[in-house]
């Protein structure tokens, strides 16, 4: 039984400063450089609004930095550390100029600890559109490498970035590179790679296209200086059953997360700094019917993860892993913790089966019942379907249709996974 410790309670701190604070996320001063200071950007909001209030947390002494703290005040801001007195920030400052008008930053300013905060005594970097979405800037570190980014979100999902890496001409600058991206392609950073997720066809050029929903990797610096003829390598393609959820990274792994017809399969792949080859080390042999997800101890340091996982039969669980023992280690991470059963479930069983729609298009179905239940149309049923906005119903614990609908015998429950999710 781990041995848990409260980094700050949400709930008090609401009632001693009459807020009714739900927290929202923290940004890590997360630069190499920086470790022993731990410092943290706590997002508080009233009442789980949108806009949020940023304070900045010592994690050492779990008390809010008092000595020239950095605090930005209710806005829907952006914030990332670039050095440990340094911000990039984009948030209000009631100039008229620093929002779009969706209601998000437009401008990215750099903030120095200990000065005001507003458009005089910020330095202005970078800027957007006002009918842009939102624009950010950002350090990102994976590992020994660190890199500054800036994003303009065009639409919700279509958005151009550039990267900073440093000046052939001059020592100690940098030069900004735009990242030559489908509009709606998302990234993020492994080590001195980008991991591209693709929402559309890309056809990078001739006789090389790669399908929408696939996940690529790429040198940045080769992608930077050779655009189209840098060496990608596609981690993930998908099929008209199988798609890429999501993808987790640790210090030298990429787990990725697969819906194989709407089931659970986790995919692990492991980059070599010394030969800079991506390889391949397996996946589960069985898609498995659960919900959740996992995420890195320390991908700075650790091939750790934390698993979270459920069923419609068990409830939330979390267990630690460890990803050099490839898809193995996931019927053997460790259990920490798990939230008390609601209802008996030691007679039921989850099973998944595929309807025929009129077009002969298969749509596929879990099923809830009585392990003896016996299929002879007359059982009352439950049943539930959701279908869009990309989003795919997996498993989850109701401790209410448990205990209210599966405790007798033939009634069964129902999840369909229609068209649109």
């Amino acid at each position: 039984d781990p041995q848990w410790e409260v980094v700050l309670d949400v709930d008090e701190l609401g009632r001693k400063e009459g807020e009714s604070w739900v927290y929202k996320g923290s940004t890590i001063l997360d630069l190499i450089d920086n470790k022993e200071d731990h410092l943290c950007l706590l997002k508080l909001s009233r009442g789980g609004a949108d806009a949020v209030v940023i304070r900045e947390f010592n994690l050492k002494t779990l008390e809010f930095v008092s000595v020239d703290p950095f605090l930005l005040p209710e806005c829907k801001s952006r914030v990332s550390y670039k050095s440990i007195n340094t911000l990039l920030i984009g948030t209000d400052l009631k100039d008229g100029t620093s929002m779009t008008d969706s209601g998000y930053p437009r401008v990215v300013r750099e903030w120095q600890r200990g000065t005001p905060l507003d458009a005089k005594n910020t330095k202005l970097v970078f800027e957007g559109e006002a009918s842009d979405v939102a624009v950010s800037g950002y350090m990102s570190r994976h590992r020994e490498f660190i890199y500054e980014i800036r994003r303009r979100s065009i639409t919700f999902y279509t958005s151009k970035s550039s990267i900073a890496l440093p000046s052939s001409a001059s020592k100690g600058e940098v030069e900004w590179h735009e990242l030559k991206l489908p509009l709606g392609a998302e990234f993020d950073q492994f080590c001195d790679q980008l991991l591209v997720t693709l929402r559309s066809d890309w056809e990078v050029k001739p006789g090389l296209t790669f399908s929408k929903g696939s996940l690529l990797a790429v040198p940045i610096v080769d992608f930077v200086q050779n655009d189209v003829n840098a060496s990608f390598v596609q981690l993930f393609a998908p099929t008209e059953t199988c798609s890429l959820e999501s993808h987790t990274i640790t210090k030298d792994y990429v787990i990725l997360q697969l819906l194989d017809t709407v089931k659970s399969r986790y995919v692990f792949w492991n980059y070599s700094t010394s030969s800079l080859e991506w390889l391949f080390v397996g996946q589960e042999q069985e898609a498995v019917i659960r919900g959740g997800y996992i995420s890195a101890v320390d991908e700075h340091e650790s091939n750790l993860y934390w698993l979270t996982t459920n069923s419609f039969v068990q409830p939330s669980t979390l267990l630690l892993g460890n990803a050099e023992s490839g898809p193995a280690g996931i019927a053997s991470a460790k259990l920490l913790k798990s939230l008390p059963p609601q209802f008996d479930a030691k007679d039921l069983v989850e099973k998944q089966f595929m309807a025929t729609s009129e077009d002969g298009t298969l749509i596929p179905y879990f099923l809830i019942s009585h392990k003896d239940l016996e299929f002879n149309g007359e059982n009352p049923t439950l049943l539930y379907g959701y279908g869009g906005f990309e989003i795919s119903m997996t498993p989850v614990y109701s401790g209410i249709i448990g205990s209210c609908w599966l405790n007798t015998k033939n009634h069964c429950y129902v999840m369909a996974n229609i068209r649109g999710g």
